[in-house]
């Protein structure tokens, strides 16, 4: 598992790849922890190329994305695995979140 960071003009990618399990969710959890680091920001974080992600990594990131809310960061999600949206959307509920497919998709949209 890893993540890279693109930073653009008015926002920051996280595009996570590999699967998140059992022996990579610490470096997964380390690595989300830089969300509060770019927080007043625009923030995706780009599932598309994720193979697999567990149940605990899903209630992590589903945490970050709550605190980014708190704090009012603008929070968009790639991500074309249903399970992993509807899982997602249950664990922040009833904060709304929007779902891209693919990040050409986000880009488009603007």
């Amino acid at each position: 598992m890893k993540i890279n960071i693109e930073v653009t003009e008015n926002r920051n990618i996280f595009i996570v790849e590999g699967e998140v399990d059992s022996f990579s969710i610490s470096h997964f959890v380390q690595e989300l922890e830089l969300l509060e680091k770019v927080s007043g920001q625009k923030i995706v974080i780009d599932l598309s190329n994720m193979k697999s992600i567990n149940w605990r990594g899903l209630l992590i990131l589903s945490n970050k994305i709550l605190e980014a809310k708190d704090r009012s960061d603008e929070f968009t999600l790639v991500c074309k695995n249903d399970e992993i949206i509807e899982t997602l959307s249950l664990f922040t509920h009833p904060t709304k979140l929007s779902f891209f497919p693919t990040l050409e998709d986000l880009l488009v949209s603007l």
